[in-house]
């Protein structure tokens, strides 16, 4: 028997993900220290860790026969959500706030210093670029994705497996 619902863990993935989305938006806008957005991102890792793990624990004391099956599913659907979430906040942050003028300029800075330093750059090399360029923000979200789903899977698994020892053979006396 399911001992959690899907919805249960969409919203707890949105709680997970308001993390990252929140602690982005201050590292981007407000603040301008490097060192203040260095513990920023680094507080919202362990956060988000800890949150996930805090998610999977109460599920956990909340059922006493669950398995750490049920608890790692539990925890990969949650982080599912926070991913997509995540991952469709960097795209739009890709698509949105940073403008095609402002790629060109850097796309052009680079083929500068690559040309300074004594490297042939082709014209074909800087048309592919700036081809990649337009993809970058697919590219994002593709690799968002990927990443805090993964992040979220081994949290999940080592959570389940520290969190609950009941296995078919724990009812046998």
């Amino acid at each position: 028997m399911k001992k959690y619902s899907i919805s249960q863990t969409a919203i707890n993935g949105l709680i997970l993900a308001s993390v990252t989305v929140v602690t982005s938006l201050i590292v981007q806008f407000v603040s301008t220290s490097a060192i203040i957005n260095t513990i920023l991102n680094l507080a919202k890792t362990v956060g988000s860790i800890y949150l996930l793990w805090f998610f999977i624990a109460k599920l956990a004391a909340k059922w006493e026969e669950i398995t750490s099956k049920e608890l790692f599913r539990y925890g990969m659907w949650t982080s599912l959500f926070s991913s997509i979430i995540c991952a469709g906040y960097q795209l739009l942050i890709m698509s949105i706030a940073v403008s095609p003028e402002n790629m060109d300029d850097t796309i052009n800075e680079s083929l500068s210093i690559i040309e300074e330093s004594g490297m042939n750059v082709t014209a074909e090399m800087s048309d592919q670029l700036f081809k990649m360029a337009e993809s970058l923000p697919q590219y994002t979200f593709i690799f968002t994705l990927i990443w805090c789903f993964v992040i979220g899977l081994i949290v999940s698994k080592i959570a389940s497996s520290s969190l609950k020892k009941v296995t078919p053979f724990s009812n046998i006396e």
